[in-house]
């Protein structure tokens, strides 16, 4: 299972939020049933693993302890993450875990010391949605699987809640990604929206934009997989709950605080908003989640494809 580290003075903040990362991960582990709940069946056919933007390595770390007969290998650019994740491993007498540091646009199996993986696991990399070809991606992680081999890729779309606040900063995120250039709308689509806005400005109707509520990467996600050369591809769905009188509640509100620190300056460069708006609107968001009648639901997608042979 994942174990946090100690959080006495000696630990560094950065330690710290990546001790958070992990019980995120154990958490998402839980409410998904299992590092490997659909490849249970298969195991005994799988002896190399890849992770793919493996962060702290939580989900690395979990598949290495439960299955000791399995090669676990974690890639990802951040030196720090890489560090911590292998500290743990080696604290923990896995040595059936390793973890190297690898970008994901440059991969190359020479360079992981394995000729093909039997499964590939990518996880909750659209946060690089302004820097990842995922069409891409998924051709270059394909040719690194063996044939027959798993690919399994999970994102999240943006949570859905009641907070009015939550859902403007939602909105927010969504406006600044159009403005940065990122949609998987296709021009002629957006071309047609273009003409009846045009038209109800003619009649003298107030035109309103149409706001963009979701990342939209999950409907891409079978279609790209499939175009990578991969076959039988089924997608599990999750709703994951978040209410003021669940114990997801913590872990959602410590997500949404790092989130927004990370995206508020961003949000402010696309020009979406202003620094005092968004400042304002960040404290009615953190107290709104902490009213006694907050939910919401957090989607996630997990998707399977099959190497064809």
């Amino acid at each position: 299972m994942i174990h946090p580290i100690s959080t006495s003075p000696t630990v560094t903040g950065e330690e710290r939020e990546l001790a958070r990362q992990l019980d995120v991960t154990r958490f998402l582990l839980e409410e998904m049933g299992g590092s490997l709940p659909r490849e249970q069946i298969v195991t005994k056919q799988l002896t190399s693993v890849l992770d793919v933007a493996c962060g702290a390595g939580g989900w690395v770390l979990d598949v290495a302890e439960r299955y000791p007969e399995l090669q676990v290998t974690g890639i990802d650019r951040s030196e720090p993450h890489v560090q911590y994740a292998q500290r743990l491993a080696n604290e923990r007498g896995l040595v059936n875990a390793r973890f190297r540091m690898q970008d994901r646009h440059t991969l190359e199996a020479r360079t992981l010391d394995v000729p093909a993986f039997d499964l590939i696991n990518v996880a909750f990399i659209a946060s690089t949605l302004l820097e990842t070809d995922y069409a891409a991606l998924m051709q270059t992680l394909c040719s690194l699987c063996r044939p027959g081999g798993i690919m399994r890729w999970t994102e999240m779309e943006l949570p859905v809640t009641n907070s009015p606040a939550f859902e403007r900063l939602m909105a927010l995120v969504c406006q600044a990604l159009e403005v940065a250039g990122h949609t998987f709308t296709s021009p002629a689509m957006r071309e047609i929206a273009d003409v009846f806005a045009a038209l109800r400005r003619e009649t003298g109707r107030v035109v309103m934009p149409t706001l963009r509520r979701h990342l939209g990467i999950t409907p891409m996600m079978g279609n790209w997989l499939r175009h990578a050369g991969c076959w039988t591809v089924e997608s599990f769905p999750l709703a994951i709950e978040v209410a003021s009188d669940l114990p997801s509640l913590p872990l959602f509100l410590s997500q949404v605080e790092v989130f927004t620190q990370q995206i508020a300056p961003w949000l402010c460069a696309q020009h979406v908003t202003t620094s005092d708006a968004l400042a304002s609107l960040l404290a009615q968001v953190m107290q709104e989640l902490q009213d006694e009648d907050f939910c919401g639901l957090c989607w996630l997608l997990t998707v399977y494809g099959y190497k064809a042979a």
